[in-house]
């Protein structure tokens, strides 16, 4: 009976596609379905691949998101060769590390894990390029250039070049003499009194016969220097010294037929205004005092004591000048050393000199020909304090603190009149 009166059924809603009423908006409709398009890009940081955890929940039933596809990187571009000025060195790059690390950070593809292969930086300093990550050429290294030396010159050239320096150098101290003396103050004049010195230079034999005739002309020419009337011939010696080429003790001066040694003044050899002296090389000199020497020895015979046996030498000529010494010998009495008294008629006061001996044993004064050896000199004083002759070798003979060859003449040394000799035994 509860089927009874029933028949086919109807909805209680009604859809009818082709009527259009206002009960369609009661009608139930199917959401249409919308696919998921690629998000546009922002500013966003790179998405970072998801971990295995969250796929296996991406994996499971209940979750309806989908996986994002990760986008891959984009293919490698070819690296260009840039010029140097494009890179920047390691020390630049220290510099500016925070501003290189923000560029790199930017040359990262967005969404993506890698890095691009090269990273450019343009940087405006002026310092040197370094090595750069790029592929760039490598720094030329500079080489020290060697220069092929000069060829030898031949003795000829050098004796020429040498000659016109010497030629220069003794026309400027010249110029620059007449300069001084020209420009020189009243003042200065009365405080210091000057002198004109003519030097000549004697070139030795040998020299002559080598050398050319124009060196021997200027070696030999006068030469004229302007000193102080009380200062020492030694500025003058060094002068002239720095004109020839050649050291101021190999040079002897000579004014007068003596010897001037450097220490001595114009004051002293009695110079007022002008003179003209000689210059010698020393070796040349020697030679030539050895020489007039010879033929003084030949020509004079000299006596020596008139004690008995005692033999006649030159060396022993020797004059005291207080004759009356008192030295006592073994047996209590009294020796009187005796000399001759009176000299050759040659041989003048002027070729005397006179000086002292001291030591241990006394002080003796003493006077003799300039041409003395000082072994016959050490002989007289051993003779004087009664010591024997024959002991020569063991004393010696000093000036000024310096020990002095006992083959030596004195006139070959630098000892004047009053100047005082020590002896001694070794």
């Amino acid at each position: 009976m509860a089927d009874k009166g029933k028949g086919k059924e109807s909805d209680p809603i009604s859809f009818d596609g082709g009527s259009d009423s206002d009960d369609d908006f009661f009608v139930s409709k199917r959401k249409p379905t919308v696919r998921e398009i690629t998000p546009p890009r922002s500013s966003s940081p790179p998405t970072r691949a998801h971990s295995n955890s969250d796929s296996e929940e991406d994996a499971s039933p209940g979750s309806k998101r989908k996986k994002k596809k990760v986008r891959r990187a984009a293919p490698k571009k070819p690296t260009l060769d840039l010029p140097a000025w494009t890179r920047h060195g390691s020390n630049e790059h220290k510099k500016s590390g925070s501003r290189s690390r923000s560029r790199k950070g930017s040359s990262q593809i967005r969404g993506s894990t890698e890095e691009r292969a090269e990273t450019i930086v343009i940087d405006d300093s002026d310092d040197e390029p370094g090595p750069s990550t790029s592929k760039a050429p490598k720094k030329s290294v500079r080489k020290r250039v060697q220069l092929t030396p000069p060829p030898e010159m031949s003795e000829q050239k050098k004796a020429e070049i040498e000659r016109l320096v010497r030629e220069h150098i003794s026309e400027k101290f010249s110029e620059q003499a007449s300069v001084e003396d020209q420009a020189s103050s009243p003042e200065k004049d009365k405080d210091v009194e000057r002198v004109h010195i003519t030097i000549r230079m004697q070139a030795p034999p040998e020299k002559k016969e080598s050398a050319a005739p124009a060196a021997i002309k200027e070696y030999q020419k006068a030469r004229t220097l302007i000193l102080s009337r009380t200062g020492p011939i030694a500025t003058g010696i060094t002068i002239l010294s720095e004109r020839i080429q050649k050291r101021p003790e190999d040079i002897i001066l000579v004014y007068n037929d003596n010897r001037v040694y450097p220490r001595s003044t114009p004051a002293q050899l009695g110079i007022l205004d002008k003179a003209d002296m000689t210059g010698y090389e020393k070796e040349y000199w020697l030679k030539l005092e050895a020489d007039k020497r010879r033929a003084l020895e030949e020509d004079l015979s000299f006596t020596a004591d008139n004690t008995p046996g005692d033999q006649n030498d030159a060396d022993d000529d020797v004059l005291p000048l207080d004759p009356t010494p008192s030295l006592s010998n073994g047996n209590g009495n009294t020796t009187q050393s005796s000399a001759p008294s009176s000299l050759p008629p040659t041989q003048t006061q002027a070729d005397l000199i006179r000086f002292k001996i001291s030591s241990s044993f006394g002080e003796e004064r003493m006077k003799g020909p300039r041409t003395l050896k000082l072994s016959a000199v050490i002989k007289f004083y051993l003779k004087k304090i009664g010591k024997s002759v024959d002991e020569v070798d063991r004393w010696y003979i000093m000036f000024d603190g310096e020990k002095l060859d006992k083959g030596m003449r004195i006139q070959d040394t630098e000892v004047e009149d009053g100047d005082m000799l020590e002896v001694g035994c070794k």
